[in-house]
């Protein structure tokens, strides 16, 4: 059997075994400090709503409630998508940088907190449905020191049984405390939403290395395992890159061509293209707008790497054009105030800028990001803002100023009140516009509306200062009829009279009305939107209790560009309809059929085998079967 690595072998050790082996040699007490969270701090999306703690990020603080059980539970933290559904819908968003996108990608957050501050030693995340979407773990340095955020371990999202585990991946040993810790997430393997019970942090109030180091007893390492830093999975990473680069075919004799000096002077006259190409190779004698267009494939590391190889690249590095558009999300935990500072000088032709997640706990300020705004938001015709505490109402008065804007991004924005979003009336272009879980009410979103006829997407999920939706929607219908996606997630106070206004805005290709518990008699408002929206693609009708079959019927004889449907919790639908929703809809290729009190499983096994090409969802909640299932899993 192959041995583990040493690092892996300390990891998953049992706590008190090492309290055991290493306390008698270092002869001093090792404090092991379990602990599980105790706040959460921050979080990207939820299922979940404000007004409740179902399915809420809240429902990670504390011990674990639901573990060994496996299930959708509502006393879980769950996440607002799953798969890559949402990225096949109309209202997809496109990345800004792309090259920038980093190969492990994260499509939520979590920020959490502890009560007592320690060296973290593992780290073990309780999932309780559809496990493998954890994809790093940070720890905050509250030290005052640059690096703000450590990563403690970074790995693919994965594909894995369906059945509870504790996921305790081998972290870094980091050399200060903390008791904040960043979980970040990766829908893309996840077959249906993951369920996150509890988070367990275990550390000590000493220096974890100091202890490690003093015990030979238990670490027994070979010659290449003394450090974790050189077990033999770093080295393989290393050795991978090494030949990915081609590093390891470097030639016994160089050419000229290739070789580098330079100190050596350029002589003046028509010779100098000769001795430029000569001495610092074929990428000179480049013309400099194609050198960069080179550098404009370049992520924004790269780019500032070259800035540092001579004068020359220094001033093609910092040509404004490379920085017109700028995806600075993957960067959060290194974006400061003064990194965007020194980015306003490269950002006179700014167009487009993504800072999401960037500014927690106060590393951007409000002053600092409405100084950037001044300098560089003239330009700007798109902007995303999603999670930034820094962004205030003097920043919606700056973003008003600008007639250019066509997307504006605000989601979990809550630091914006409505004198903010009343700034935003002031534009007229906006063609998408996200305020999930934001502060604003009816009569400013109203007046945006008003101002903005070509509005095309429109996110108003979990806003829960919107009093009457109802009439946002008929201000909808009158002024903005171009709209093509509409999501109104968890918007109590919709009524039929607001679904049966949008048969207006006949363009509409997705509607989400998922949770939108005051639509509980839907008359004739479903039948007149099938017949006005006729583009449908997806249509969310998630836990609407009042619809029965003769509900969905339009939608199959009006909308046959269908393609994703949820009918979670929908009680009054029987196997009848469904069948036809999947034999009469040709594109169909999502159906949520969870919780539908009349759909058996024997129904779904059936259709999932005479359906193949569509994804047929079927959630559950089970106690007994997972415990067998978990405790036979150990053995």
């Amino acid at each position: 059997m192959e041995e583990l690595p040493y690092s892996q072998k300390l990891f998953n050790f049992p706590i008190k075994n090492i309290q055991t082996l290493i306390q008698p040699e270092v002869k001093e007490e090792i404090q092991f400090v379990e602990q599980y969270v105790s706040e959460v701090l921050d979080f990207s999306s939820q299922y979940g709503s404000d007004t409740s703690i179902s399915y809420t990020a809240y429902n990670l603080t504390g011990k674990p409630s639901k573990f060994p059980d496996y299930g959708d539970f509502p006393q879980a933290f769950v996440m607002k998508t799953y798969g890559n559904w949402w990225k096949e819908a109309p209202s997809r968003l496109l990345e800004y940088m792309p090259q920038n996108t980093p190969k492990i990608s994260s499509n939520d957050f979590v920020d959490i907190s502890f009560e007592e501050s320690v060296y973290p030693f593992r780290i073990s995340v309780y999932e309780t449905y559809n496990p493998g979407a954890v994809v790093r773990i940070w720890a905050k340095n509250d030290l005052g020191c640059k690096k703000k955020w450590e990563l403690l371990w970074e790995g693919e999202p994965t594909k894995v049984e369906h059945i509870p585990r504790i996921f305790s991946p081998v972290i870094r040993i980091i050399n200060f405390k903390t008791s904040v810790l960043r979980i970040e997430f990766n829908h893309s393997k996840l077959d249906y939403y993951t369920g996150i019970d509890a988070v367990l942090l275990v550390g000590t109030k000493q220096p974890i290395r100091a202890h490690i180091s003093n015990s030979n007893k238990f670490l027994k390492t070979n010659d290449n395992e003394k450090i974790i830093e050189s077990s033999p999975i770093v080295l393989g990473k290393l050795t991978q890159q090494i030949f990915e680069l081609n590093l390891h075919n470097i030639p016994d004799n160089m050419d000229d061509s290739q070789e580098t000096n330079t100190e050596v002077q350029v002589k003046p006259g028509s010779e100098n293209l000769k001795y430029e190409c000569h001495y610092n190779g074929r990428f000179q004698c480049l013309p400099d707008e194609t050198i960069l267009k080179i550098l404009g494939y370049l992520d924004l590391v790269t780019l500032r790497r070259c800035a540092h190889l001579n004068k020359h690249f220094h001033s093609l590095c910092n040509d404004s054009f490379l920085y017109t558009h700028l995806s600075l999300q993957p960067y959060w935990n290194k974006l400061s105030n003064s990194a965007l500072l020194s980015l306003a000088s490269k950002c006179s032709h700014l167009q487009k800028l993504d800072l999401s997640w960037c500014g927690s706990y106060s590393t951007i300020t409000p002053e600092v990001f409405d100084e950037f705004l001044l300098v560089c938001g003239k330009t700007l015709t798109h902007i995303r803002l999603n999670c930034c505490k820094f962004v205030m109402n003097t920043s919606m008065k700056v973003l008003g100023l600008n007639q250019h804007l066509k997307e504006v991004s605000l989601r979990n924005c809550n630091t914006i009140t409505d004198l903010g979003f009343h700034h935003l009336a002031d534009i007229t272009q906006l063609e998408n516009l996200d305020l999930y879980r934001t502060n604003i009410t009816s009569n400013s979103l109203k007046a945006i509306l008003k101002s903005n006829k070509n509005l095309l997407h429109l996110n108003l999920g979990s806003c829960i200062k919107i009093t009457n939706i109802d009439e946002v929607v008929l201000a909808l219908a009158e002024n903005n009829r171009k709209l093509i996606s509409l999501d109104l997630w968890k918007m109590s106070n919709l009524t039929q009279v607001g679904v049966a206004a949008l048969n207006h805005c006949s363009q509409l290709e997705e509607v989400d009305f998922g949770w939108c518990l005051g639509f509980t008699l839907p008359v004739d408002s479903l039948c007149a939107l099938a017949i006005g929206c006729p583009k449908l693609k997806k249509l969310f009708l998630t836990a609407l209790r009042g619809i029965c079959d003769k509900d969905l019927e339009p939608f199959i004889k009006s909308c046959p560009d269908l393609e994703q449907i949820d009918l979670l919790g929908v009680r009054g639908i029987t196997p009848d309809i469904c069948l036809r929703l999947l034999t009469e809809l040709p594109k169909l290729r999502l159906l949520d059929l969870s919780f539908c009190d009349q759909i058996s499983d024997i129904h779904v096994s059936e259709w999932k085998r005479l359906f193949p090409d569509v994804s047929i969802k079927r959630s559950f909640q089970t106690e007994v079967m997972t415990n067998f299932l978990y405790q036979s899993s150990l053995h």
